[in-house]
């Protein structure tokens, strides 16, 4: 029974699938007879299609070919209209109107006799004469018939003559073929007159560069040197100009550009008509119009489409590039003349500045206010001369402290030459094909060029799975030859999948372009932090008072401690040493020591690990004490209680931001203490005013502890080695795909995801440029009880010996092992002295540590304790 059911389901199944091809074999074999038209059955099919199209008759056989081919391939009827269908329709329509014209204006004479009775009349009599069966010559059939075009063409005629007359009729005839053209080849008329006129003048320039740089004729002699001044034309450069590919589709109105001479054009709505013009345009909100791949290599399914509904009509997608927020961002006028010099079109003449040429403006700025300042005072001297001694001179009052100038700061020396759009459709096209082939179906809608990547907004047809496309990571980094490539599924805000390609060359973003934006310097937080850009161009930066505390994760070499840098350097640049103190803890010795004596110092930066978990106690006695004034004064956080005592300045309280540049160190020699006193902090210390900051390359769960996780909710994460980190700083995955270099994702509170930015670089010329600046303005005043001289954990070593020590030691060394209950057998004491004794062993180097299970390890002999004994 089964083997039976099995057979009759094949058989329906074959059925149901030849019987497509056996109607399109019929179809086709029909056509052709038609389009023969050779006995009895194929002139009356050539006259049919005479009688409709006149002398286009062969078009209905063409389409029924067409549509058998396509039965054949689909196995189904096709059901579909699409915009390319209407176009030949109307393309037919209006070949038909045009013959109709033709033949009635040669017959009927002059326009008086035209009118839609006599239309109709003689086109009803030539076709009666053309296709009669005495007419036949046994000839072709349907060769030199004088049959117009058609009952269709001399109704479109006749109708039109009624109601527009014979020019009005011309006219549409004319609109019909244009609108045919376009819906038949999917070409915008402006695009096409744009390409036309772009390559008209490139030809035109390189004509005329030719003929400018032609050698002239010159003496012998001089034959073999060019002459001064002249350069031989690059010819790779000019094919490379003439080179243009279709504008985007964006399809603005006719007057629009009608008028795009005459007005100035905004960037907000302006079109750009080359390349070159792009980059300078920001487009906001921009419509997405539909339109043909603009490279001519694409090839991909044509008409395809035209029967499937759920096919996606192809789209040219928009480019943007980051260099555009660059251009288009305010900037103060103050400082709307210096950004001139280095802006992104003549950043390839500016040079770097290196140290010494830095440190000499930092010394320049400030011997000039010392110049100002002593001339005024001889002046006033001067205007007291005479015999009269000059009375004692009063003590100078204090200089205002003022703000570092940008000047400090390197200019940006790359201008980032923005990229060939080209390139980006070629990429975005392959993309589309290698989804196409993995059978997911999806458009690009935007090409956003960002510093270090591009991202491809790709939205998925409807019933496409997003983790179809996430699963295809490695087959998409393999078809685009990319080293990697990240995705952003979907991207917050948009129903488009972010695939995020590495660019072949990173763009440097500087530390002077972003803190010279409008954003930044609008800004009124004292913490307000200027992070970088993110991949549309835009500035980055936040508030740490809002944060309120900062966790910093990355490997070795992935700009973590340039990022510190402009952490600091943005906030010297916003507050007073009187409005910010700093504490740093630097256990490497040798990233945050080029910041000491500076005045926004609370203590000198401190290296070693176990002050500095003690400088971290004192911080959270600062915070209790904080606490103590604002319950007093009836304030709720440091804001308000400064509100509260304006009037009296010298008890105004600063924000404290406390900057740990390893974590990892701290951790493994005072892991309790250091972990109690962040976790303390971070809970609490955002009404007083203090602030977090905390580095780490070493990003595991034994360094950033669920408990700081916890409560630090603001986070940036660098490249890192494995996805178990990424998981461990962001609780996502993608931390393990950044290219390094100030590539990073920042997830500030209350994000759902992070935002890629690629981080402003600060060298070390610029650092101790601002240091220099910073202190020479005033000394450094330290607060002795924040890190004091004498370590209170040295104190607690120098603790008296236990009096059975000795023994313990003897005990141990005999027993060549070492452990709690050993102590406790052998000296009949409780366990807490035991373990004291073992503790104190291990202290001095007699034993090793714990070990678990494992009895600890005796590191020295009897003989050697002994003789340590003697010496000591």
């Amino acid at each position: 029974m089964a083997r039976r059911r099995k057979r009759k389901k094949k058989k329906a199944l074959l059925g149901s699938v030849l019987k497509y091809e056996i109607y399109g074999i019929l179809l086709i074999t029909f056509s052709v007879i038609a389009l023969s038209g050779e006995a009895a059955v194929g002139r009356s099919l050539s006259s049919l299609a005479a009688y409709l199209f006149g002398r286009f008759y062969f078009v209905l056989p063409l389409i029924g070919m067409y549509y058998g081919l396509m039965v054949m391939i689909y196995r189904k009827w096709p059901s579909n209209w699409s915009s390319r269908h209407s176009g030949v329709l109307l393309l037919v329509f209006s070949l038909c109107l045009m013959s109709s014209i033709s033949a009635m204006e040669q017959k009927l004479g002059p326009v008086s006799m035209l009118h839609p009775g006599n239309v109709m009349s003689q086109t009803q009599k030539d076709l009666a004469g053309a296709l009669s069966p005495a007419a036949n010559d046994g000839g072709v059939y349907m060769l030199g018939k004088d049959i117009s075009g058609g009952y269709v063409g001399g109704l479109e005629f006749a109708v039109l003559l009624w109601l527009f007359g014979t020019l009005g009729a011309k006219l549409l005839m004319i609109v019909m073929l244009a609108i045919s053209f376009m819906l038949v080849t999917n070409l915008s008329y402006i695009e096409l007159f744009g390409l036309l006129r772009t390559r008209a003048v490139k030809l035109a320039e390189g004509i005329r560069h030719r003929a400018a740089n032609r050698p002239q004729a010159v003496p012998v002699s001089g034959r073999g040197r060019p002459k001064k001044g002249q350069e031989e034309p690059d010819e790779e450069e000019e094919d490379e100009e003439m080179e243009a590919a279709l504008p985007n589709r964006k399809a603005p109105q006719f007057f629009e550009r009608l008028m795009q001479r005459k007005t100035p054009r905004s960037e907000a709505d302006a079109l750009p008509e080359s390349d070159e013009e792009y980059g300078d345009v920001e487009h906001k909100n921009v419509p997405i119009i539909s339109g043909i791949p603009s490279h001519s290599d694409w090839s991909g399914p044509d008409e395809d489409h035209d029967f499937d509904s759920g096919e996606l009509e192809p789209v040219t997608p928009i480019i943007r590039d980051f260099f555009e927020h660059i251009r288009a961002e305010g900037l103060s006028d103050e400082d709307r003349e210096d950004w001139s010099e280095f802006s992104p079109t003549a950043r390839s003449s500016v040079k770097p500045d290196d140290a010494q040429s830095l440190t000499e403006a930092a010394e320049g700025i400030v011997s000039e206010e010392d110049g100002i300042i002593a001339e005024a005072s001889t002046g006033t001297e001067g205007e007291a001369g005479g015999d009269i001694p000059p009375a004692p001179k009063p003590a100078p009052p204090p200089k205002p402290y003022k703000l570092p100038p940008f000047r400090l700061l390197s200019k940006p020396n790359n201008g980032g030459k923005a990229g060939d759009q080209n390139d980006y459709m070629q990429t975005a096209r392959k993309l589309e094909a290698t989804l196409e082939s993995f059978g997911v179906r999806a458009k690009v809608l935007e090409v956003v060029r960002g510093p270090a990547v591009t991202r491809y907004e790709i939205q998925p047809d409807i019933g496409v799975k997003v983790s179809r496309i996430v699963n295809l990571t490695d087959d998409i980094a393999l078809a685009l030859a990319a080293k990697d490539i990240r995705m952003e599924a979907p991207i917050p805000g948009k129903s488009a999948i972010g695939i995020e390609v590495p660019n072949p060359e990173v763009s440097l973003v500087t530390m002077r372009e972003v803190m010279e934006t409008q954003i930044f310097q609008e800004a009124e937080a004292r913490l307000t932090i200027a992070f970088g850009r993110d991949i549309s161009g835009q500035t980055i930066i936040g508030n740490l008072a809002k944060m309120p505390h900062l966790l910093v994760a990355g490997a070795t070499g992935s700009g973590k401690s340039v990022c510190i840098n402009g952490i600091i350097t943005s906030i010297l640049y916003k507050a007073k040493p009187d409005e910010v103190k700093f504490l740093m803890v630097d256990p490497k010795m040798v990233e945050l020591n080029v910041y000491n004596g500076i005045p926004h110092l609370m203590a000198p930066v401190v290296t070693d690990p176990k002050r500095a978990s003690l400088a971290l106690k004192k911080i959270v006695v600062e915070m209790e004490k904080r606490y103590e004034l604002f319950s007093k004064s009836g304030t709720r956080n440091v804001e308000g209680y400064n509100l509260l005592m304006k009037d009296n300045p010298e008890a105004v309280l600063p924000y404290i931001v406390v900057i740990v540049d390893e974590l990892a160190d701290l951790m493994m020699v005072a892991a309790n203490d250091v972990e109690d006193a962040i976790c303390r902090l971070a809970q609490m210390a955002r009404a007083a005013g203090i602030h977090l900051i905390i580095a780490t390359q070493r990003p595991s769960v034994d360094v950033i502890t669920g408990v700081i996780k916890a409560n630090i909710p603001s986070r940036i994460a660098f490249g890192v080695s494995s996805q178990v980190d990424s998981r461990t700083i962001l609780d996502m995955a993608g931390a393990e795909k950044l290219l390094g270099r100030g590539d990073m994702l920042f997830m500030p509170m209350g994000s759902s995801k992070p935002v890629r930015v690629q981080g402003a670089f600060m060298s070390d010329a610029e650092v101790e440029a601002i240091v220099h600046y910073v202190s020479s303005q005033g000394e450094a005043e330290y607060d002795e009880s924040i890190v004091p001289e004498v370590d209170d954990a040295a104190a607690e070593t120098e603790q008296p010996q236990d009096e059975l020590y000795e023994q313990a030691v003897q005990i141990v060394l005999e027993a060549k092992q070492a452990s709690v209950s050993l102590l406790q057998r052998r000296m009949r004491v409780g366990y807490t002295r035991a373990a004291r004794l073992i503790d104190s062993m291990e202290a001095r180097g007699v034993i090793g540590p714990y070990e678990g299970s494992k009895p600890r390890e005796v590191l020295i002999s009897l003989e050697q304790y002994q003789q340590s004994r003697i010496s000591s």
